[in-house]
């Protein structure tokens, strides 16, 4: 399978931006999802609907 991406650029959030990816960075999946989608969901911040906590890996 082949993939071939124009996004060279992931702006993650006003620290953290991603530039000139190579294109074997999207040959790398993790349960199903590219990996830097899988890193990105993970990390980002998260509050529970019924608790209201607030799960920040980055904290």
């Amino acid at each position: 399978m082949e993939h071939h991406h124009q996004e060279t650029k992931v702006i993650y959030n006003d620290k953290i931006t991603i530039e000139n990816m190579p294109e074997e960075a999207y040959s790398y999946f993790v349960n199903g999802k590219l990996a830097l989608e899988w890193v990105m969901e993970h990390q980002a911040i998260t509050t529970g609907k019924k608790s209201g906590i607030v799960n920040d890996t980055n904290d």
